[in-house]
């Protein structure tokens, strides 16, 4: 909830008045969970990674389609950049600690996508010659193009899009 707030107010503009009212409890309430706002703040983007980490091992146990597997993780991914991004480059400037852990959990989300291509080599799904290293690079490209085509014109359609470029991957890269 107030990560739909981070992306209407802005997160240094963000007051805890707002949260409050949002949430339905008084500020003192949240007073005596975080400290302060940043400390709420670094609480969001936690969970959050928290919650990506814990998505794709489940997608990972459920699917046995690894470019399934990456477009429900990237699809997840991209639910929340679409709340959290617009307000980054605030992150960035204002809670250059966040800036740092978030930078660390962007290479992190970097090697999982390197693992679920090893993976999908080892499953025979992806062709042995594929460097997987490469794949990443080129599946945070194209997460990258979606996302700006998206900030120009929010009724471009990221879902169907992201289906179409993970069926150019599978027909470049899979073992037909």
């Amino acid at each position: 909830m107030t990560d739909s707030l981070f992306r209407k107010s802005g997160v240094k503009s963000i007051v805890l008045d707002d949260i409050a009212a949002r949430l339905g409890i008084s500020k003192k309430t949240i007073y005596k969970s975080f400290k302060s706002k940043d400390e709420l703040i670094k609480t969001v983007f936690l969970e959050y990674v928290d919650f990506s980490v814990k998505h794709l091992e489940r997608i990972i146990a459920e699917e046995t389609d690894l470019f399934v597997v990456m477009e429900r993780h990237i699809l997840e991914r991209i639910k929340f950049i679409r709340e959290i991004v617009p307000r980054m480059e605030e992150v960035r400037k204002y809670y250059p600690d966040l800036w740092k852990f978030i930078d660390g959990v962007r290479m992190k989300e970097r090697e999982r996508i390197i693992e679920i291509v090893k993976l999908g080599i080892k499953r025979k799904q992806i062709r042995k010659r594929v460097d997987p290293k490469t794949v990443m690079i080129f599946i945070y490209g194209v997460l990258t193009n979606l996302m700006e085509e998206y900030s120009r014109d929010e009724s471009f359609d990221i879902e169907s899009n992201l289906k179409k470029m993970i069926g150019c991957i599978r027909y470049g890269i899979g073992e037909i």
